[in-house]
């Protein structure tokens, strides 16, 4: 066996442990952040369903996801109240994006409407929607029955999206009305299990 014989084998073995790395960490599910910007969050008194402030369980959300390969997106609100180029319409720090994650642009509170979300889920092969984020009683809510409407397993973060402290009663509420719908369950993030959720 000549040397340029050798080093095309070893070039098609390196690429065949690549091909495997990367089959072995495809991913059918994504989690969807909803909405957690800073006009928002710094300007209203919001809470998840224990009453507890929103912003560190949608971070620990984040935090897992990315530690298991799950794919995270973004959904931001473009306010017609501010420039679209306003720093309040940014995320936090604590959760900002990081390389890889997808950020899509929406101006109505369904997510999936005139955005190209469902675009990226299909060619990403995403068959399951991990949510979090806010408003409980209208984005979430919407982001929910879109996907539900589409065909994807939906898997709502009980304790990781909120709305008004005023209306903690409702979360809860929506919480079991989507844990009891076919399709849809509400879990707290305790109980996921991201690292089994790619392969």
């Amino acid at each position: 066996m000549n040397r340029s014989h050798i080093v095309w084998v070893l070039i098609g073995v390196l690429l065949l442990c690549a091909s495997s790395a990367s089959a072995s960490q495809s991913c059918d599910t994504a989690l969807l952040v909803i909405d957690m910007q800073t006009i928002y969050l710094s300007h209203a008194a919001l809470a998840n369903v224990d009453g507890l402030p929103i912003l560190p369980k949608v971070a620990a959300a984040i935090e897992a996801a990315r530690s298991a390969g799950v794919p995270v997106i973004y959904a931001k609100n473009l306010d017609s109240r501010v420039p679209e180029d306003d720093e309040e319409l940014n995320f936090p720090e604590l959760i900002a994006p990081i390389k890889g994650d997808i950020v899509v642009a929406k101006r109505d509170p369904n997510p999936f409407k005139e955005t190209p979300l469902e675009a990226i889920l299909e060619a990403r092969g995403i068959v399951r929607l991990i949510i979090c984020g806010i408003w409980s009683t209208c984005c979430v809510k919407d982001a929910i029955a879109a996907a539900k409407r589409l065909g994807l397993e939906v898997v709502v973060v009980a304790d990781a999206h909120g709305d008004s402290v005023l209306r903690i009663p409702e979360i809860a509420t929506l919480n079991a009305t989507w844990d009891a719908m076919t399709g849809v369950s509400a879990v707290r993030l305790e109980e996921i299990a991201f690292g089994s959720l790619c392969r």
